[in-house]
């Protein structure tokens, strides 16, 4: 039954391999290409995000950068500040007045007709030894005058190092380090400032440090509307590395890595990193996009799929298991009847139902099975007689001239008085006779031998010291059945043509013995060999009706023979152990 449960495999493999895999492969292929498809499309989202957002903050920069610009497109404002650089001896007080009176009035309009969150303007005036004064002059919305500040700003060292580093061009910061309890702004947003360092345009020496204090609340705006999903973060950094703005609180692990600007990050949770750089300020805007949040699309996508997968699978194999059954039942009948056959049994026959090919072959097997049954009846009676008169003809076909050679040397051992040896020869031709005239097709090994033996003491007779022989079986092989007058041939081959027409002593070994459960029996003569070939076995009749008598009692047998001028013959019978 192994090959109808092999077919029903082959059916399912062809199943999955031609539906179920090209599906899944699809399913799988399809998934990935989604998955790529968002994860690219997210990131050339987040990569025009934050492009925009960096154009708008640039954009914003830039119009504050302008703003620090205003004392040189100021005529009043740059001469007071020159002015500011000298010392009192060197100002009338009055025009000192008057200038500062200008300066006011610039400075206001700047504040009220610019931006509303503008929060102060302060300028730092350097003395004829160009270092900066002591004081500084804050105007701010609020404060009418111009007011001295004197700790806020310069006691900042590093913030006027790098404006003065910047050699006139412009200088961002982020302002709420700068932010004192006593300093007149008092403000309690935080801002940042565009600062620059200003110059003579004539003797390019410098004259002092303007700065735009401005609170962060068009910056914060520009932000809070952007969408970065539930687990994604808008940071931006000032050149230090100092946070200015983040959608998300940052951790100190993450803000370390970001200096070093990585693709990827990790922390609590994995970042993708996308950088753009904000060249008026040198600050960078990071875009953090949390690998949590496109994992579970990537999951919702996988899950949508495998879903469809499921229920694909379930609709096939339900279409497969019902237009598969019928097949594998007919095959199974199919073989079924075979097997049958195969045992003998042609009783058995294919129901057969539709008209497709497998209906056409249960039909055909039909028809063979009946005229094989209606052959088998008529052939064999036939066959049975023609085996029947073979076997009579095996158990008639000791040679005539044996007989006749025994019978004289009878007659001679009478003649010579030896009455002992004639009775002892009669005794044994009785007994071959009688296991010849015994009505079995098959004997035990050891009756076969027994009656081989008393042929040898009979052909003794005639060749007296020429003929040895032995017979060599062991005692587990004693009762196994073989073939009826299966080794006689071969031995009178052995003493016929090996020994007969030649004036030698000729020595013949019958062996029995089991070697790998295989009964195995050989006929060894160190007689005159011969050159041995398959066409002059086949035209001996004696070995040929031995291999064929051979190969009906056991067709998996097999039949050997070795021979050659030197070292006589040897025939080998391979054979299973059959008992009663």
């Amino acid at each position: 039954m192994k090959s109808i449960y092999n077919f029903g495999h082959k059916l399912s493999f062809i199943y999955i391999i031609s539906i179920v895999c090209p599906f899944l492969l699809v399913a799988i292929v399809s998934s990935l290409f989604f998955y790529r498809t968002y994860q690219h499309d997210t990131y050339e989202l987040n990569s025009a995000l934050l492009t925009s957002t960096a154009n708008n903050v640039e954009t914003y920069l830039k119009e504050l950068n302008s703003l620090t610009t205003a004392p040189y497109a100021y005529e009043e404002l740059m001469n007071y500040m020159i002015e500011m650089g000298k010392t009192d001896s060197e100002i009338d007080a009055y025009h000192k007045y008057k200038m500062e009176q200008q300066y006011i009035q610039s400075i206001s309009k700047i504040l009220y007709l610019n931006h509303d969150d503008i929060l102060s303007i302060i300028y730092i005036p350097f003395t004829s030894k160009h270092v900066s004064s002591d004081s500084a002059v804050v105007l701010s919305k609020g404060i009418s005058d111009a007011a001295p500040l004197e700790e806020a700003i310069l006691a900042n060292d590093a913030w006027q190092e790098a404006v003065m580093a910047k050699n006139g061009s412009s200088y961002f910061s982020y302002a709420d380090d700068l932010t004192y309890d006593d300093s007149p702004l008092l403000s309690n947003n935080l801002f940042f400032s565009a600062s620059r360092l200003l110059q003579d345009g004539i003797s390019k020496k410098p004259v002092g440090i303007f700065r735009v204090d401005v609170y962060d609340v068009n910056l914060q705006k520009i932000f809070q509307n952007l969408d970065m999903g539930s687990g994604g973060n808008l940071v931006l950094l000032d050149e230090a590395g100092h946070i200015i703005y983040s959608a998300r609180e940052v951790t100190d692990n993450i803000l370390q890595k970001l200096k070093d600007k990585p693709e990827r990050l990790n922390d609590d949770a994995s970042y993708t990193a996308q950088y753009y750089e904000l060249p008026s300020a040198n600050w960078t805007l990071v875009s953090l996009s949390s690998e949590k949040d496109l994992n579970q699309i990537s999951s919702t996508i996988i899950l949508f799929f495998a879903v469809i997968t499921v229920v694909f699978v379930i609709i096939s194999l339900v279409s497969y298991r019902s237009s598969s059954r019928s097949m594998v039942r007919t095959i199974n009948q199919i073989l079924h009847v075979l097997e049958n056959v195969e045992k003998g049994d042609l009783s058995t026959k294919v129901t057969v139902k539709g008209n497709d090919q497998l209906a056409i072959i249960g039909e055909a097997i039909n028809r063979m099975v009946d005229r094989l049954e209606e052959h088998i009846n008529r052939e064999y009676v036939s066959v049975i007689r023609r085996k029947e008169m073979e076997y009579l003809a095996l158990q008639s076909q000791i040679n005539p001239h044996f007989l006749y050679n025994v019978m004289n040397s009878i007659s001679i051992m009478n003649t010579m008085g030896e009455k002992v040896m004639v009775q002892e020869t009669i005794s044994n031709l009785t007994k071959l006779m009688r296991y010849s005239c015994i009505p079995e097709k098959d004997s035990s090994l050891s009756k076969e031998c027994d009656f081989l033996e008393q042929y040898l003491q009979l052909q003794s007779i005639r060749f007296s010291d020429r003929l040895k022989y032995k017979i060599n079986i062991t005692e587990e092989c004693q009762m196994c059945i073989i073939p009826k007058f299966l080794l006689q041939p071969l031995v009178e081959n052995s003493i016929v043509h090996g020994m007969e027409p030649y004036d030698i002593q000729v020595m013949i070994t019958v062996e029995a013995f089991f070697s790998n459960d295989m009964l195995h029996i050989k006929i060894n003569d160190n007689g005159i060999g011969f050159h041995f070939d398959d066409t002059a076995c086949r035209e001996n009749v004696g070995l040929g009706n031995v291999r064929s008598r051979l190969l009906l009692f056991d067709p998996d047998s097999t039949f050997t023979i070795k021979s050659s001028e030197e070292t006589g013959t040897e025939v080998t019978m391979v054979l299973h152990a059959k008992y009663k």
